[in-house]
């Protein structure tokens, strides 16, 4: 199967989101990937109109997302972007998850105005392209990849919620990724036992 990205449908989605395009060939250059065919495949197609990729642009950022795992995007890039070895790596299932290959446009920065919606139960009030509506996994690998990509840091001094849990049933938080590298956090208001 040819590259995709060769493909005048991914040229023109890098055209039109330019610098916040982050396809193929920077996943496969930065995190090292060797995709196989199933995975050119998944991301053959950008499941997004002209008319959308237009209109986000300059606020968001889209992604050939190849669904590793944080564990695995760890073990990947130079230390200093996770300085902290402790319980979420270690113990924390959610951090080896894996994910389908698949595009995702994600907003660069925390959407207005969530952060004062309470969690959980009103998730539902959140705008569909909100860093809160997405994994902790899918957060790392296109902040990660940004960063490698351009040097740009994403939540620089700001933590973003997102919608996984750790096993005690307390959200993740993640973020203030700067010179120190990238961080976690959790709730301390989880749900009792």
């Amino acid at each position: 199967m040819a590259d995709p990205e060769t493909s005048v449908f991914h040229q023109m989605a890098r055209d039109i989101m330019g610098p916040n395009f982050l396809g193929i060939s920077e996943a496969v250059k930065h995190f090292k990937i060797d995709p196989t065919a199933e995975q050119f495949e998944a991301l053959d197609k950008i499941p997004l109109s002209d008319e959308n990729l237009r209109k986000f642009r300059n606020t968001h950022i889209l992604v050939a997302d190849f669904g590793l795992s944080i564990y695995e995007i760890r073990k990947l890039v130079d230390k200093t972007l996770f300085p902290h070895e402790d319980i979420i790596f270690n113990s924390e299932k959610f951090a080896k998850e894996k994910s389908k290959p698949q595009w995702r446009l994600i907003c660069k920065d925390l959407v207005p105005n969530s952060t004062s919606i309470k969690w959980p139960g009103n998730q539902d009030k959140l705008p569909l392209d909100s860093a809160e509506e997405n994994s902790a996994r899918a957060l790392v690998y296109i902040i990660i990849l940004n960063y490698l990509a351009t040097g740009e840091y994403m939540l620089e001094r700001v933590y973003a919620r997102t919608g996984t849990l750790i096993s005690n049933g307390c959200t993740v938080f993640l973020g203030d990724f700067g010179r120190n590298g990238f961080h976690f956090d959790y709730s301390y208001n989880c749900p009792p036992p």
